[in-house]
């Protein structure tokens, strides 16, 4: 990220534990968005975001675990 964040364009977001493309919410594996969140937040990166959710209960639980990082300057819904 450091070398390349001011070329980051895209982010494909979903979180899993690191064995397999588990496609969790985000914020119900192992990955660290909120560290994500505020090296993005910090260098005023501001990519498109696009959620890979399985199902419409896993959209809700990532945009609610989002809204709480408070990456966005205003609230998601």
């Amino acid at each position: 990220m450091t070398s390349l964040g001011q070329w980051l364009g895209q982010l494909h977001l979903h979180d899993n534990h690191g064995f397999q493309d588990e496609h969790l919410p985000v914020g119900k594996g192992d990955f660290d968005f909120q560290g994500l969140f505020s090296y993005l937040k910090s260098n005023n990166f501001r990519p498109i975001i696009t959620l890979e959710p399985r199902s419409e209960s896993d959209l809700w639980e990532s945009l609610n675990a989002l809204d709480r990082f408070a990456l966005f300057d205003h609230k998601l819904f």
